[in-house]
């Protein structure tokens, strides 16, 4: 990793039925944190470059709300307005921004921007979406891409340039669920989505145009959303849940993708999936799911091996958890719980 994304990175400062492995390095939770809220959608949870992490969801009123943390507490929600169908999506934008994208009754996308300070209000970028957003941004620059699938099934992709944004162009394919998107840390951002045919099909932007496509087969159908995540500078994690409602991983270490590994269990959501330990010489990574004893599980990539599921803390969950890096060696996960309440949980591996 280059000491220009060092520096930016080090300034942010399932019960049996899951398959039983030993961990090698358990971390340690901090225990979830009530963050109220009544909601209705699962959240989406990022890092901020300069430290601070913020969490986006829907409240009981169908509108947009956010939560940020300062490092140390939270801010407590800030209503945005809008109507909103589905799950936002919220990721890093420049060193000390943010910006949520949504998807509207018209079912085209609308994107928040937070400058550090305030948020700029809706605006409405389009596209005709059948499913949720999802954005990441890309270090080092003031870019940042959304993607959807749209009304046939298509990928689409569209880039803030810094300034504007470009459009949605077509990344082409034939998918279902919703997509996944992931910076690289060198300039670009990888995309994928899962395909009819149950395949996991990803694309690459290097900064400039997209590129080809890559097929990557779970040995089974991929049966929810994926989440792929940067490890290090061009090397990627991809989580899916596959046959037998399994965790199954895959990774590209900056030449090619391996083969799918089954890490077992018996999944209840889709992945979340987030580096950490950036600033070692050995990068690292966690998947986190939901057990089917409504629990949040993690399993833990240290650089060559998974170490197995590590239960964080008794709390009866519901949906799909979001994580994030946040500062060098800790995850910040948010889950909805069967309360209707945002909860979060920060992990020190």
């Amino acid at each position: 990793m280059t000491s220009p994304t060092k520096s930016l990175i080090g300034a942010t400062a399932i019960v049996a039925s899951l398959v039983c492995q030993p961990a090698a390095v358990q971390a340690q939770w901090s225990g979830f944190q009530n963050q109220g809220g009544v909601v209705v959608s699962d959240p989406s949870c990022s890092l901020m470059v300069d430290g601070r992490a913020v969490c986006g969801t829907v409240s009981s009123a169908g509108t947009l709300i956010v939560n940020i943390l300062n490092g140390t507490s939270w801010s407590g929600f800030t209503e945005l307005g809008g109507i909103i169908i589905g799950k936002p999506s919220c990721t890093y934008l420049g060193s000390n921004e943010a910006l949520c994208a949504t998807i509207g009754t018209d079912s085209s996308v609308f994107v928040n921007r937070y400058n550090g300070t305030s948020w700029s209000g809706f605006q409405q970028l389009g596209g005709v979406s059948i499913s949720n957003p999802v954005c990441t941004g890309i270090i080092n620059t003031n870019q940042a891409i959304c993607a959807i699938i749209d009304a046939d099934g298509t990928l689409m992709a569209n880039r803030f340039d810094g300034t504007n944004w470009t459009g949605f162009v077509s990344l082409g394919g034939s998918h279902i669920f919703n997509p996944t998107c992931t910076d690289d840390f060198i300039g670009g951002a990888l995309c994928g989505a899962v395909t009819t045919m149950g395949e996991l099909r990803v694309i690459r932007f290097n900064g400039t145009s997209w590129g080809t496509e890559t097929i990557l087969s779970a040995n089974g159908s991929i049966t929810a959303d994926p989440s792929c995540t940067f490890v290090d500078e061009n090397q990627f994690i991809c989580g899916v849940r596959g046959a037998n409602s399994a965790l199954f991983v895959t990774r590209f270490d900056g030449f090619a993708w391996s083969a799918f590994q089954n890490l077992g269990g018996i999944l209840t959501s889709s992945p979340s999936c987030t580096p950490y330990n950036v600033l070692s010489a050995t990068p690292r990574a966690l998947c986190a799911v939901r057990g089917t004893d409504s629990n949040l599980f993690v399993n833990t990539f240290n650089g060559s091996n998974w170490t197995g599921y590590q239960r964080t803390t008794f709390l009866n969950l519901y949906g799909d958890p979001s994580c994030t890096l946040l500062g060098s060696t800790q995850v910040l996960c948010g889950v909805r719980g069967t309360d209707h309440w945002l909860y979060t949980n920060i992990g020190l591996l």
